[in-house]
């Protein structure tokens, strides 16, 4: 009877010192203003399970491991004045680590005291899904092979080598994440976004950052109120959207559609077709295989190698596009129109087209305008009317076919043949 007593005692004793159910509270230590103290927790769990923790204030990392344990080491600063609040505090955290099943939950009311800063430090096992909301603190995440949700209030996100799909906001903080396999949706409040190796859609916005996209298998959906967007290497579509920052793309195995308040787009290599739209901004694209469909409020539209048909309409800039296209049964129409700048088409030398080429512009003008062509066409000047003169070039080449309509209120028109 007194041996088992001495058992119950001794079993409460290391209780107390949080040495069974894998846990163990350190001694508070005092660090300046700021009372310390570490919890170190332990959980037998099996693959598949779940991470959740909730409504924090503080930085995370998490790991992933071939244990089937999680393993929490938690560094608690609080912003108080006496050791007996400091381990109320601390007492009161224990109660927030709550196994259920293959369930580990952290949160409750011990972290969501505004003078209460945390840092964690956590291994799962590799099998494992996470779901972290934090009200402020870098999140980091490594080598999981499970879901991914997460949410901070200001601080940054980094994610590598997930094999789940990953669903993240922060109110301000940079995100950034390196080879995922499935689907991938990540918001900033304003930070910067910076996805490499994703194999799964891509779907960024951002207040006001800059955003960064690097070989991906899947499309990409980008947005961001004011920021600069490059992208490399998609084997998806493309869709682009910024309120006012550049765009730069770069071998696009797909159509690529984007749209910016008045920043320059730069295009290189597209497979797909290509469509655009700038409230301003200069656009220099080459290497477009598909149909090519362009807007701008004025800024100068530089195209070169299009294999496929041209749409472009700018305020006041020059157009200069150069169509390499060999298929001739391929959709090859032309329709450029500026307000004010010139046109210079280059076309291959045997393509089948009707052309239809048109100056007109206000008699009282100090600028003498023309049309020159390497094509045989019918130029002819009248007046439309006391205001305005009007220079056009008309004809078919090479028996006729798709029409190429060409049309500036104030610039000269040049049309080249592209030689072999």
């Amino acid at each position: 009877m007194l041996r088992r007593k001495n058992i119950t005692v001794l079993f409460n004793l290391l209780l107390g010192l949080g040495l069974i159910a894998g846990g163990k509270a350190q001694e508070l230590r005092k660090e300046g203003r700021f009372w310390v103290g570490e919890i170190h927790k332990t959980f037998k769990v099996q693959k598949g399970g779940n991470l959740i923790m909730e409504d924090l204030q503080g930085d995370v990392s998490i790991k992933a491991w071939e244990k089937n344990e999680v393993d929490i080491h938690e560094r608690k600063r609080m912003d108080i004045f006496s050791k007996s609040e400091a381990e109320a505090a601390m007492k009161e955290s224990e109660t927030g680590y709550v196994q259920n099943g293959n369930t580990i939950r952290i949160g409750g009311p011990a972290f969501e005291r505004s003078w209460i800063q945390s840092a964690f430090d956590i291994y799962v096992p590799v099998e494992f899904n996470c779901d972290i909301e934090s009200r402020g603190g870098d999140l980091s995440v490594a080598g999981i092979k499970g879901s991914i949700k997460a949410s901070t209030g200001g601080g940054d996100i980094t994610l590598k080598e997930i094999d789940g799909p990953v669903e993240i906001k922060t109110g301000g903080g940079d995100i950034e994440i390196t080879k995922t396999t499935q689907n991938v949706t990540a918001k900033t409040g304003g930070g910067d976004v910076e996805i490499t190796d994703s194999d799964g859609l891509v779907h960024v916005s951002t207040g006001g950052g800059d955003i960064t996209v690097l070989r991906t298998k899947d499309r990409v959906y980008v947005r961001t109120g004011g920021g600069d967007v490059e992208i490399r290497e998609t084997q998806g579509d493309v869709e682009v959207t910024t309120g006012g920052g550049e765009i730069d793309i770069v071998d696009a195995n797909g159509n690529v559609n984007v749209k910016t308040g008045g920043g320059e787009i730069d295009i290189r290599n597209v497979t797909g077709n290509f469509v655009a739209s700038t409230g301003g901004g200069g656009i220099d694209a080459k290497g477009i295989k598909g149909y090519l469909k362009i807007r701008t409020g004025g800024g100068d539209i530089d195209l070169g190698e299009v294999q496929g048909a041209i749409e472009v309409s700018t305020g006041g800039g020059d157009v200069s596009a150069v169509m390499t296209l060999k298929d001739f049964t391929v959709d090859h129409h032309v329709d450029i129109k500026t307000g004010g700048g010139e046109i210079d088409l280059t076309l291959p030398e045997k393509l089948p087209a009707t052309i239809e080429a048109e100056i007109r512009f206000r008699q009282r003008t100090w600028e003498d305008y023309e049309i020159t062509s390497d094509f045989p066409l019918k130029i002819t000047t009248e007046d439309e009317d006391s205001r305005y003169r009007v220079i056009r070039a008309t004809g078919d080449i090479n028996g006729g076919g798709n029409l190429i309509r060409l049309k500036t209120g104030g610039g000269n028109i040049h049309i080249r043949k592209l030689r072999p």
